[in-house]
């Protein structure tokens, strides 16, 4: 009886759910961990490499972590055929904003878009929805620094951090727990490290595994890069000590009862 609600993308079933959207989401889930996290000096997004046979010859350019625009970053989760798709097709929009206006893209804009694109595919049964969701972060002169997370469904959300991703939930957990509003760049990097340290395998944190991505403002001039593994090593050493003092407090609290 199932099958007729299963197979097609338009179809809604007796309680109201769209099932193949659902799985769509479901599958953005079973992709590497990406985290963005907002500060007063820049967005920061972080993503776990994916488990790729050592005898994979790794490309020039990160496959989690996307430039859009001189303002506007993008994190990955899910489908990457499906992700590569959309990636260019808000490339295009952003340029075209800047050809037509002479401005950068206000971050929403591209981030709607991408969002009537996804929700699209949700309307005719001949077509399945996008199998990706992305972490959109950037800055514009309206509103600052973003964050944003789309989903297959069309849905789109802003945050002050956010994960998506293979144990999101914890991610997420962590965030709340130790995210706060006003943390400058340098804290914000100490958390993401931290929140993945808490949310992957023991044996995957450690500079060849992860990618960090900042993008900040100097002397009113946009700037993005890719942390480098030696300063990713420094903040896994300071969140390590941090934790062993942490372990070492609540001994001695056991031991006071």
């Amino acid at each position: 009886m199932s099958r007729k609600y299963d197979s097609l993308t338009s179809i809604f079933t007796p309680e109201g759910r769209l099932l193949q959207v659902e799985n769509a989401i479901k599958n953005i889930g079973n992709a590497g961990l990406c985290i963005g996290i907002v500060t007063t000096e820049g967005i920061i997004l972080t993503c776990e490499k994916e488990s790729i046979s050592k005898l994979y010859e790794r490309g020039r350019h990160s496959e989690k972590i996307y430039k859009i625009d001189r303002n506007i970053a993008v994190g990955v989760g899910g489908l990457a055929a499906d992700a590569n798709l959309l990636i260019d097709y808000s490339r295009e929009y952003s340029q075209n904003y800047f050809y037509k206006y002479k401005n950068l893209t206000p971050v929403e804009k591209v981030v709607k878009y991408i969002s009537d694109i996804m929700q699209t595919k949700t309307q005719f049964g001949s077509t399945r929805p996008y199998g990706a969701g992305f972490l959109f972060g950037g800055w514009d002169k309206n509103f600052g620094y973003q964050l944003y997370n789309t989903e297959p469904s069309g849905i789109y959300n802003a945050w002050k951090a956010h994960a998506i991703g293979k144990n999101d939930q914890s991610a997420q957990s962590s965030l709340k727990q130790y995210y706060e509003n006003d943390m400058k760049l340098q804290d914000g990097l100490k958390l993401a490290v931290k929140v993945l340290k808490k949310s992957l395998d023991k044996n995957k944190m450690n500079p060849e595994n992860v990618e960090i991505f900042v993008l900040e403002r100097i002397d009113g001039e946009l700037n993005q890069r890719f942390v480098k593994s030696d300063e990713i090593q420094k903040y896994i050493e300071i969140v390590d000590k941090e934790d062993e003092e942490e372990k070492a407090k609540e001994k001695l609290k056991k031991k006071d009862f």
